[in-house]
């Protein structure tokens, strides 16, 4: 799982913030930016559900209120998605 790794793709990651059921949040920092973000990595069980996430990703990326996250990057690193 790619919580054991200094970065998960463009980002450092600095500390840990939480753990949920579906994955773990860190604090980090982009690698040529700078920017601070939250970065969840995700554990999911089947490919069904990776399907599911990524359409949610794709909906929310597009989405811009200030009760909700913004998504700014996304990709996969050893097989788990961030």
């Amino acid at each position: 799982m790619p919580a054991k790794a200094d970065t998960i793709g463009p980002y450092r990651q600095i500390d840990f913030s939480g753990r949920g059921g579906t994955g773990i949040v860190y604090r980090a920092r982009h690698r040529e930016t700078g920017n601070l973000v939250a970065l969840k990595t995700l554990h999911l069980p089947s490919e069904t559900l990776l399907q599911s996430i990524r359409r949610e990703i794709h909906g929310l990326s597009s989405v811009a209120h200030p009760g909700i996250v913004r998504i700014l990057d996304q990709g996969i690193q050893d097989g788990f998605p961030w």
